[in-house]
């Protein structure tokens, strides 16, 4: 039952509400579908999984008791609030690494120094060049051919 989080989903989980056995059988689907596509249930929603049970909500609701309608538009509002979170940490995260990579590009031909993790010696290069791989890790091309990570440079001369 931990898929359902909204504010109706408090009454549920409290138990002062149940949950019919549509919005049951569609969160079973989903909960399916998920482990079929090797992600196992999950304890947070997606938009359009909010969507998707707030549809079957709307659509098997007890007609001589309707969902309330502030808590449909607070609902709504939720949807709304994480929808917009999601793009403000996008864009920071965006942010995040162009800086990193502009603040590398002046590295670029100065001389740095790192400690080498097997040895635990320091070591010393001139910066070729710079990369940014998948996850937005910035990395240092030296004229060594090493590719040192930002995170690990102790010193710049």
């Amino acid at each position: 039952m931990s898929i359902i989080n909204n504010t109706i989903g408090h009454d549920y989980l409290l138990g002062t509400k149940s949950i019919d056995a549509n919005t049951k059988e569609e969160i079973k689907k989903l909960n399916e579908e998920l482990k079929a596509n090797h992600q196992g249930s999950k304890l947070e929603l997606k938009e359009e999984d909010f969507l998707r049970i707030l549809t079957t909500q709307l659509k098997t609701q007890d007609p001589t008791n309707p969902i309330d309608d502030k808590a449909f538009v607070s609902q709504m509002a939720q949807l709304t609030s994480l929808k917009e979170l999601n793009n403000l940490n996008n864009n920071i995260l965006s942010l995040v690494s162009q800086n990193s990579i502009n603040s590398s590009i002046a590295l670029i031909s100065k001389q740095i120094e790192w400690i080498e993790k097997d040895s635990g010696q320091p070591l010393s290069a001139k910066v070729i060049g710079v990369r940014l791989n998948e996850s937005g890790e910035v990395f240092l091309k030296t004229d060594k051919g090493i590719m040192v990570s930002l995170k690990e440079v102790i010193e710049v001369k």
